[in-house]
């Protein structure tokens, strides 16, 4: 290996390390923050809220897609090009919020929740500093300051979250605290961002160079616009035809999904998208790069997912609490998806990355479709009917996305196919000790049980993994396990010495 790769591998795991403890701390403290606001609102008020967020999600996709990615994708950006682009999302962030503002008494008529238009007016009122902000972000992603990112996104957290949002439900006021809260979050990461970024204001505007950047986004955006389509289909589905309450209860369970995604695969696909960018001209590297990412990502994911299913009861009681049981159901289908939810990013990167944006967004238009339509057919079951669905649509996508991913990089099917083997053995041998060591303790032992399977069988997981032999893990895999093996030797004799 040379070092250049060397350090390009470096630079990755360090990006990797700094934004997922920069997430895993924010998503502890919006455990705890969850777990209080779901003790003092009800269901319907979550469900509110979910619908008020497809509005802000949206114009988050607008820039994200249109201006933003183009940053971190380019392999040179201009000061001018910068400065331009700024301003072009203070713009739209402008048009925008006024928008959102007047088309707010219309989606309350669509969904029937009293007062969602004023939540939506309020809300809105992010949108010029979150457009502001898309660039900073993505500027700051492309220099590699992802230490800053992560302490970023933490602090401001803490402050809306923690403190702002938890404040205004004690003190009673409702819905409304989710409201400011996501508001007072979306400002405070914003306006940091922007500062950090120190984006060169004084260059002159460019109409010409404008438009270049909006239409030259055309097709990130396209693939934004589809994934919003996605993500938020199955909200407006159960929204508009079961009413706020069952959309609570579905959209609490995406969320703790979604909280996972961020701590993990979010940090991943923020750090691989400008890398493998970098590597349009190096097939082997990337190849290798990709291989690596999966032979790693994949048997994580499929073990997550095992524990999470089992111990998804729990996990609502714990987060969410006794009035939430229902939501179980949701969780417990929507994490059997959670490795292709996951690992689909990983992918992405790799066809975002290579500037395939075009096939990217015919993908996602089709994930868009089955998304909705996975929805509309499992509505008139409930929320876990639709979750079941919408976990096929999911899988479903990811194949189409690892199909494509490798045969950008000229990656094996063989390859990728043992990988998902070798992860789907890890899954079954997961769940099987879990669920036979919870089988010893009788039913009224809940807690017992719970705690013991979880405890016993990721020590029997870890110690099978530490003695197997290395040929059964992958060549991707054994690596990095005996990397792993030599930090933990030198880090016990540097504390026995």
């Amino acid at each position: 290996m040379t070092k250049t790769s060397l350090t390009g591998t470096k630079a990755v795991f360090a990006g990797m390390a700094w934004l997922t403890g920069g997430r895993l701390a924010a998503i502890s403290l919006s455990f705890v923050s969850i777990a209080i606001l779901a003790r003092l609102l009800s269901p319907a008020d979550f469900g509110a809220m979910a619908a008020a967020m497809l509005v802000i999600e949206l114009a988050g996709v607008i820039f994200e897609g249109t201006l933003a990615a183009n940053i971190v994708q380019k392999k040179i950006v201009s000061r001018r090009y910068i400065a331009n682009a700024f301003w072009l999302a203070a713009g739209m962030g402008v048009l925008l919020m006024l928008l959102a503002m007047l088309l707010a008494p219309l989606i309350q008529r669509f969904f029937g929740f009293p007062s969602l238009a004023a939540m939506i007016t309020v809300a809105s009122l992010s949108l010029l500093p979150r457009g502001c902000a898309s660039i900073s972000a993505a500027l700051l992603r492309r220099r590699g300051a992802f230490s800053t990112v992560a302490r970023t996104s933490l602090l401001c957290n803490l402050l809306a979250y923690a403190v702002i949002a938890n404040g205004l439900a004690f003190a009673g006021f409702g819905v409304w605290s989710l409201v400011m809260g996501a508001l007072c979050g979306t400002a405070f990461e914003s306006l940091a961002n922007i500062w950090l970024a120190r984006i060169p204001l004084k260059q002159k505007f460019s109409f010409r160079l404008a438009r270049m950047i909006f239409t030259s986004g055309g097709y990130f955006f396209l693939m934004q616009l589809c994934n919003w389509a996605a993500r938020t289909g199955a909200n407006m589905v159960i929204g508009h035809r079961l009413g706020a309450g069952p959309l609570g209860i579905y959209s609490r369970g995406w969320r703790l999904m979604d909280l996972i995604t961020s701590a993990t695969a979010a940090p991943m696909q923020n750090v691989l998208f400008p890398k493998f960018s970098r590597m349009q001209d190096d097939a082997p590297r990337a190849r290798a790069a990709f291989s690596k990412a999966l032979a790693v990502a994949v048997p994580f994911f499929a073990v997550l997912s095992a524990y999470v299913c089992i111990h998804a009861k729990a996990i609502v009681l714990i987060v969410l609490g006794q009035k939430w049981l229902e939501t179980a159901d949701v969780v417990q289908v929507l994490f059997l998806a959670l490795m292709p939810r996951c690992c689909y990013k990983i992918a992405e990167s790799v066809s975002l990355g290579f500037g395939h944006a075009r096939q990217a967004a015919a993908r996602q238009a089709v994930f868009a479709v089955m998304m909705i339509g996975g929805a509309m057919l499992g509505v008139g079951g409930g929320p876990a009917q639709v979750a079941l669905y919408i976990s096929i649509a999911v899988a479903i996508y990811y194949f189409m996305t690892i199909v494509a991913a490798a045969r950008a990089v000229n990656l094996s099917f063989g390859k990728v196919a043992a990988i998902h083997l070798r992860a789907l053995a890890a899954f079954i041998i997961a769940g099987a000790l879990d669920y036979a060591v919870m089988a010893l303790f009788p039913g009224e032992w809940f807690w017992i049980s719970q705690s013991a399977g979880g405890i016993v069988s990721l020590l029997l997981s870890t110690t099978l993994f530490a003695v197997i032999p290395a040929r059964w893990i992958g060549d991707d895999m054994a690596p990095l396990r005996e990397k792993l093996f030599s930090y933990c030797r030198n880090f016990m004799r540097s504390k026995s010495a």
